[in-house]
């Protein structure tokens, strides 16, 4: 009889652990790193789109702070300035009133000389007793009116045919509730009263009567 061979025995196949994974042999690991013909393809249509990774926002932080300020310039010493003289105001001869204004002289200017100074002085007399007063000028520029806050009194030179009968009219708002000496103060207005005054030793004679009026002007002006 024939001796039959032997036939060799197939080795058993392993069989899977369940979840247990399948080893690929075409991967590679090198690190965090893998790579793969899927993880390549996917690089390289990133590349030919040029979309690339956001910066993340630690690193963008630690960029900003390993950035240095500009360094500022040492500030300039200011120079001292120097602090010229103002020119002194004109001031009314003999008195401590405001300086006398151009519109003034350009009203007296028509008028004799000493008709000019007894404006000049009447203004004077004016700001001694108003010293905030506020000049304003009616009729043409040919009569200054003072208040403080409304209406007290004006001036205005007059002019006449007769040189003995130049003089200043002396203007008073309230005249005709103010207590005056009997024909002192003239006019037939509603309130408005004037004195007439000749020169400047007839202002020496009234002025403390004027005084006395333009200081009832100032407390009536203000009733």
């Amino acid at each position: 009889m024939a001796k039959h061979k032997a036939k060799p025995k197939k080795s058993a196949k392993k069989r899977p652990v369940a979840g247990a994974k399948k080893k690929n042999p075409k991967r590679k690991v090198a690190g965090r790193k893998v790579s793969t013909k899927r993880g390549a393809a996917r690089k390289a249509a990133k590349e030919k789109s040029g979309v690339k990774k956001p910066v993340a926002r630690k690193a963008a932080a630690k960029k900003q702070k390993r950035t240095k300020p500009p360094k500022k310039k040492p500030a300039e010493k200011a120079k001292p300035k120097t602090q010229r003289s103002k020119p002194s105001a004109k001031k009314p001869r003999g008195g401590s009133g405001a300086a006398v204004s151009d519109a003034f002289e350009a009203m007296i200017a028509p008028h004799p000389p000493q008709i000019r100074a007894l404006a000049r002085r009447l203004r004077e007399l004016v700001y001694e007793i108003l010293p905030r007063a506020r000049e304003e000028f009616f009729a043409g520029g040919r009569m200054a009116l003072y208040s403080d806050p409304t209406e007290i009194c004006g001036i205005q030179p007059h002019l006449d045919a007769n040189p003995d009968q130049a003089r200043c009219n002396f203007y008073l708002r309230h005249g005709a509730l103010s207590p005056a000496p009997v024909g002192f103060l003239e006019g037939v207005g509603q309130g408005i009263r004037h004195v007439k005054v000749y020169s400047i030793d007839d202002l020496a004679m009234k002025i403390d009567d004027l005084r006395r009026l333009i200081l009832d002007g100032k407390r009536l002006a203000r009733v």
